[in-house]
């Protein structure tokens, strides 16, 4: 009933929720002793730590990325020869490393290095181009440097890729 539940929470985008049952279903879990109970709970719990990690997806921000990646190589521990969850961890790896290379520029147009921030930007939307915190933060660095067209064109990125988020979501 857990494990159904925080899918249900999942879908509606109640990740917290989600959390929350997986922990419980991981308790129950958690205390099964006979063998054929721990054969038919190590693909539920594979199952509970991909949840977990979607959940952290959900909550967004670099730290949470971190968490969801734990969650996934909990899972590839379970279990290891699964392609799709080891594919989900070099994509959370390269997102991680995205967020890591914006905050780097972050830091360095703070510092007032404009052209050097530029450059981070660039390599962080060049490992995830869908990080639009990067274009957003590129976007200040590129009108600070007078490179107005450029601030229009990644401005106008982000209002695109919020505009396709909201409908897709019904708002």
């Amino acid at each position: 009933a857990f494990m159904n539940r925080s899918t249900c929470y999942l879908i509606i985008e109640e990740a917290e929720l989600c959390l929350h049952d997986c922990v419980e279903a991981l308790k129950i879990l958690g205390g099964k002793a006979h063998v054929l109970d721990i054969i038919i709970s190590t693909p539920m719990r594979a199952k509970i730590y991909i949840r977990m990690a979607t959940a952290y997806c959900q909550l967004g921000g670099q730290n949470n990325l971190k968490l969801s990646l734990a969650k996934l190589q909990n899972a590839s521990t379970v279990d290891p020869n699964n392609d799709v969850i080891n594919a989900d961890i070099a994509r959370i790896e390269q997102s991680i490393g995205a967020h890591e290379q914006k905050r780097n520029a972050d830091t360095a147009f703070g510092h007032g290095l404009v052209e050097e921030s530029i450059g981070l930007y660039n390599q962080a939307i060049a490992i995830d181009d869908t990080l639009l915190q990067a274009y957003s933060n590129r976007s200040a660095a590129f009108f600070v440097s007078t490179q107005y067209a450029n601030c229009i064109k990644d401005c106008s990125f982000v209002l695109d890729a919020l505009k396709k988020a909201t409908h897709s979501m019904g708002i």
